[in-house]
């Protein structure tokens, strides 16, 4: 028995110096070659498999990009509908701004004759009155007075303070 049990830890000391020699690197025998192309063959299939998609992945996808491409034509009318809009406003503030410089200038135009019309006015007034000054001058001794001929009273019952006056137009 003795001799069997050196015999058995012989042949696992065999055993086990053959599996070291063997997972040597420099050492390949026909046994690592097929291990190893299979391991590589098995990778590729995982890959090749890993990119299949399956048909309710592709469906999906079609979908995914049904919606991408109608988001894309809606997105596309809305811009296109912001640019309109955009003009129109540009052409009524055009058209606004067109008719409030119009106005403007009838208005100003409007106030010139008025003010004109004043002007001549006043200006006829100022005649007249010199005219008469010159005329009483020949008869009578004109001179200015540096004494005030009329005082006039502020107080808070003064008709100009009142709301009435301030609402009636002139």
């Amino acid at each position: 028995m003795l001799e069997t049990n050196q015999k058995k830890v012989a042949n696992l000391i065999d055993q086990k110096e053959e599996k070291d020699f063997l997972a040597r690197e420099e050492i390949k025998t026909m046994e690592k070659d097929t291990s190893k192309l299979r391991e590589i063959e098995a990778r590729q299939e995982r890959e090749r498999v890993g990119k299949i998609k399956t048909e309710e992945e592709m469906i999906g996808e079609k979908e995914r990009e049904k919606l991408a491409e109608k988001a894309s034509l809606e997105r596309n009318l809305a811009e296109k509908e912001a640019r309109e809009r955009e003009e129109r406003i540009k052409k009524m503030r055009g058209d606004r701004e067109t008719k409030e410089n119009a106005q403007a200038q009838i208005n100003t135009e409007k106030a010139e004759s008025i003010t004109g019309e004043f002007r001549g006015a006043l200006k006829e007034t100022q005649m007249k009155e010199e005219e008469l000054r010159k005329r009483l001058g020949d008869y009578y001794k004109i001179h200015h007075l540096q004494v005030p001929l009329y005082r006039y009273r502020m107080h808070k019952d003064n008709k100009t303070k009142s709301e009435e006056y301030r609402l009636t137009k002139i």
